[in-house]
């Protein structure tokens, strides 16, 4: 018996904020979802730096709230899921869910980020390699770094925090 209808699956696609779209993975969603037998929804969110990070971050949590809130399944059958800066709205809509009184939460998460660094440790060896191969993340140092001002912290002259909130 099939359970499609009763999972969800809210995906944030990679791009550092700042490129990419909901149809970046549509192969690999597709065999997710039915691998899964679970309803998978790509979100589609405004871009850094024209959008500012509340609404970006609004825009993930949409997602989440449509397949709870007007689909009807349940907060433990749902998961987000975000890719690279994906994984940092992933991250942020989380925190924000947490901190909320209310409203819909995702069951899991499941961040997959460059970004998503464990300690101050590892960011300073990540900082020390010189390219991809050195380190266990795909993005050199360098490309990090590029994306940064976008996505983490306060961009300068913005007025915009990574919260969301």
């Amino acid at each position: 018996q099939s359970t499609w209808g009763h999972r969800g699956i809210v995906y944030i696609h990679g791009g550092g904020i700042v490129f990419g779209d909901a149809r970046y993975s549509h192969g690999f969603l597709g065999r997710l979802s039915r691998a899964l037998d679970a309803r998978v929804l790509s979100v589609e969110y405004g871009l850094r730096p024209e959008t500012p990070v509340d609404k970006v971050a609004a825009d993930a949590y949409a997602g989440v709230r449509h397949l709870i809130t007007d689909l009807g399944l349940e907060s433990s059958n749902v998961a987000i899921v975000g890719e690279s800066g994906g994984g940092q709205l992933t991250s942020i809509v989380v925190q924000n869910m947490a901190a909320a009184d209310k409203g819909p939460r995702a069951g899991v998460a499941w961040i997959i980020s460059p970004a998503a660094s464990a300690s101050k440790a590892d960011e300073e060896r990540l900082r020390g390699a010189q390219n991809a191969r050195d380190s266990d993340v795909r993005l050199p140092p360098r490309t990090m770094d590029h994306f940064s001002p976008y996505t983490l912290g306060e961009v300068e002259g913005s007025g915009d925090t990574v919260s969301g909130t």
